[in-house]
């Protein structure tokens, strides 16, 4: 799993460890897990009537343990377990690069692998990004994540024997990359090579302007790289985990938002508008997520804190505590969508989705 730090570190501790079993989902029946400020639950998706219940986060038998080391100077770490729980893995903050007079974007970190009390702290690389993430390896033996070295961002392996680390992307990027390491071992990244400037309106009234972030998508097995898309202010796109299948959020000639679903054997793209799930809602998606087998695609609605309906009074679009299903796997019809029965805000507003994965059947209450 990718290993987040600091907001994520945060949110893992929130979510906690989770009661639903694991036993693997029968043919029939999908759940999806979503948790907003509101609540946790377990939403059915297929296999019968939808049906919500209250539900802990999915617990993965391969997810690496998180624990916290108050030991460590200053104030205490939370770290991985890594190698069956002998050694942690965490980062720090390079001193040097805090201060008066320093930027946030040039604060940078260094991931430490010490043995399981926190003790022999040894640093693996440097050049990290403040807030970092990094992906064990298959073979439990490395740590893929991003670093900066010599002005330039790139994709790293880093043995935690104390080897040198090794480069796997080839395509230079101007910021830190966004990375997907799948199972076989290759790396999907997105290169950053300049920006994008637009005017931000809300309700029709330009209120400022927005940055994104413009890149290529590439794929790379660490010697050879292929470029998936050329230019794109999307981010990198989801990928299953055998690298087969990438969804990205994407704009039509007329204007609308589209999920574009590519299979990557034979590079036929589907496209899927919002106008799909609902015919009235003019907003943007947010998170995908695929399901573990890549026949099913899970999509959220959002515009950030933005009211995200052009049109109508307060609270906002009801979209937000809504997700979606992109199915796959020849199921028709070939979307769904789902709302999540909860209170709505303290400010009358609706709560949006923080989190969600595909899950398995939630285990009874007691």
């Amino acid at each position: 799993m990718t290993l987040r730090t600091y907001c994520w570190l945060a949110l893992a501790f929130a979510l906690g460890t989770g009661t639903t079993e694991s036993a693997p989902v029968p043919p029939a029946e999908a759940w999806v897990f979503v948790q907003t400020e509101k609540g946790k639950w377990a939403i059915r998706v297929d296999g019968g009537a939808p049906k919500q219940v209250e539900a802990e986060p999915p617990v993965r038998p391969n997810d690496p343990k998180l624990v916290h080391l108050p030991d460590v100077k200053p104030v205490g770490v939370h770290a991985w377990e890594i190698e069956n729980g002998k050694r942690v893995l965490y980062h720090e903050d390079v001193p040097e690069t805090r201060g008066p007079g320093k930027k946030f974007e040039g604060w940078r970190s260094r991931l430490i692998v010490a043995d399981a009390k926190g003790q022999n702290p040894k640093a693996l690389i440097t050049g990290l990004p403040r807030i970092s993430e990094y992906t064990v390896t298959a073979d439990g033996k490395a740590v893929v994540c991003v670093a900066e070295k010599g002005g330039k961002w790139g994709v790293y392996r880093v043995p935690f024997d104390g080897a040198e680390p090794t480069r796997l992307s080839r395509t230079d990027s101007t910021g830190p990359l966004g990375f997907q390491l799948l199972k076989d071992g290759r790396v999907a990244y997105f290169a950053v090579t300049g920006e994008h400037v637009e005017p931000l309106a809300i309700r029709g009234q330009v209120v400022g302007t927005t940055s994104t972030s413009v890149g290529t998508v590439v794929l790379t097995d660490g010697k050879t790289e292929k470029v998936l898309i050329k230019e794109t202010r999307a981010g990198l796109p989801e990928f299953t985990a055998d690298g087969s299948k990438m969804a990205t959020v994407g704009t039509t000639d007329k204007g609308a938002t589209v999920v574009v679903v590519t299979d990557l054997k034979t590079d036929k793209a589907e496209e899927f508008p919002v106008s799909a799930f609902h015919r009235g809602w003019k907003c943007q998606f947010g998170r995908l997520r695929f399901r573990p087998d890549g026949n099913a695609l899970l999509v959220t609605f959002s515009l950030g804190s933005v009211v995200v309906r052009d049109n109508g009074p307060l609270p906002g679009d009801e979209a937000v505590q809504h997700f979606g299903v992109i199915w796959l796997g020849g199921r028709k019809p070939r979307t769904a969508l789902f709302e999540i029965e909860q209170p709505r805000k303290e400010n009358g507003h609706f709560p949006d989705i923080q989190w969600f994965e595909w899950t398995g059947r939630p285990a009874p209450k007691d």
